[in-house]
């Protein structure tokens, strides 16, 4: 494989199903059934962790008032939440 070589969805199946032996029909559907639960626990707020690969991890960021940067204006952030995703050791250590 190339060096900073962008995988697009279908070259994702088209791996997926060579290393594990499936279908591509049946490889897009469990992959695009994994998307669907990544968005519903998106959606929740809630952690989702693969040991070994990574995990989705929010953080709260709290409400705020901070002066605009040109007027000066004090400006009101609600509270809000970030959304990352972090890999483990054993995927970065590689």
């Amino acid at each position: 494989m190339i060096e900073n070589e962008k995988i697009d969805k279908d070259e994702l199946v088209r791996m997926l199903a060579k290393k594990a032996g499936f279908n591509l029909g049946d490889t897009r559907d469990l992959l695009d059934g994994l998307i669907d639960i990544l968005e519903e626990v998106v959606e929740e707020k809630r952690e989702f962790n693969i040991r070994g690969f990574g995990k989705i991890v929010y953080s709260r960021i709290k409400a705020r008032t901070t002066p605009h940067p040109r007027t000066g204006i004090p400006t009101n952030f609600p509270e809000a939440y970030r959304i990352r995703f972090s890999f483990s050791k054993n995927i970065l250590g590689k």
